[in-house]
This record gives C-alpha cells, structure tokens and sequence, in this order.
C-alpha cells in the first residue's frame, strides 16, 4: 500500500472516530434534555456536611440537604461534584441556601441544580471530544512539521 493510502486510512479513520463522538454526544444531549425537562427548580438548606474518606485526597464531603416539594419535607444525600466545587458550590456549609432540581414526578429524585448535575454525559462526551481533537490537531501539526523539515 502507498504512503498516500495510508494517510487516507488514517484519516478516515479519524473521521469515523470524530462522527461516532458527536453522534453519541448528540444522544446525550437529547436524552439529558429531556431528563431535565422534569425537573423543577427548588430551594434546599444543607443540614450537614461530613467528612466521608478522610486522607483519601480531595474535598470528599457528604452533604445532606433538605428541601420542600409539594407540600412534603425531603433529604438529599450528594457529594459536590469536580465542576460543582469550581463554581457556586465551591464553599457549602450548614445553614446555606442550595438550589436543587426536582424530578416532578418523584420528588424523592432530586440533584443540585448546576449545568455539570444536570448535563454529566455530555460534559464527559464533550470533554473526550475536545482531547480527541487537540491530540488529533498536535498529530497534523507534528506530521506537517516533519514533512517541511525533511524537504
């Protein structure tokens, strides 16, 4: 096989690898949305933060919240998660007012209400995608480098 049919094997290759990303990215994003449809917005209060692995490395609370939903008193038990402790719920603590997102039809199923909660496949699939295509990008450049260099 030529050097030319191997460059196109690779890149199809490569193709086909960028378009399973996106099509499965894309799956997530339908599915989480519509997910996310049935939840309403509400109000919690952490009640508790605890230490759950200490010397395990990292911010690795339990948080306890409670909220209200229709009319009934309800607990949630999370962690924050990596994005989660960048942003607004970067310092929880007891006594902190808490947005969380409730499932309408089983309030017993609630999440704090952050975009990384809400949205944690497609952030995972699109952060894959992004180092798919800068290792892809360095590879182009290293490739074309090398071809300017050697002639």
């Amino acid at each position: 096989m030529s050097a030319v049919g191997k460059g196109n094997t690779a890149r199809f290759a490569v193709l086909r690898i960028a378009i399973l990303l996106a099509v499965i990215m894309a799956v997530s994003v339908s599915w989480e949305y519509r997910q996310s449809k049935n939840l309403r917005p509400v109000i919690g209060t952490v009640i508790n933060a605890e230490q759950v692995n200490p010397g395990g490395g990292g911010d690795n609370r339990e948080f306890r919240i409670e909220y209200f939903a229709y009319g009934e008193k309800y607990i949630l038990v999370t962690r924050r998660g990596l994005l989660d402790s960048l942003g607004p719920f970067c310092c929880l603590a007891v006594g902190d007012s808490v947005p969380i997102a409730v499932d309408r039809k089983d309030p017993m199923r609630a999440i704090l209400d952050s975009f990384s909660a809400r949205y944690p496949y497609t952030l995972s699939f699109g952060l894959l995608t992004l180092i798919f295509l800068a290792s892809m990008l360095v590879i182009a450049i290293k490739v074309r480098w090398k071809r300017h260099s050697s002639r």
